[in-house]
């Protein structure tokens, strides 16, 4: 599945975009600079566009989505200030 296929599949306001190992998930990023709502959220879904879950939300920046090799974890870089961390 090619990456203009898969950008279909998840909202308009995706930063970064990840497929896991297998196939089946897709791991993204999204930013709302919406007052209320602001800062980044790590999102996981089918490929087919169901089961959407909302991971990890943080005022701070995430970054780098990665699939673990099985396909059940998902890593991501976090941004704070001038001190990054894998996560």
């Amino acid at each position: 599945m090619n990456l203009y296929v898969l950008l279909k599949m998840v909202p308009d306001t995706v930063e970064e975009l990840n497929v896991s190992a297998d196939g089946k998930d897709i791991a993204y990023i999204k930013f709302s600079n919406v007052e209320e709502n602001y800062g980044y959220t790590l999102y996981s879904q089918k490929r087919t566009g169901f089961n959407i879950r909302e991971l990890v939300r943080s005022s701070s920046e995430i970054r780098l989505p990665a699939w673990n090799k099985d396909s059940t974890k998902i890593a991501f870089v976090k941004i704070d200030g001038t001190k990054s961390e894998l996560e």
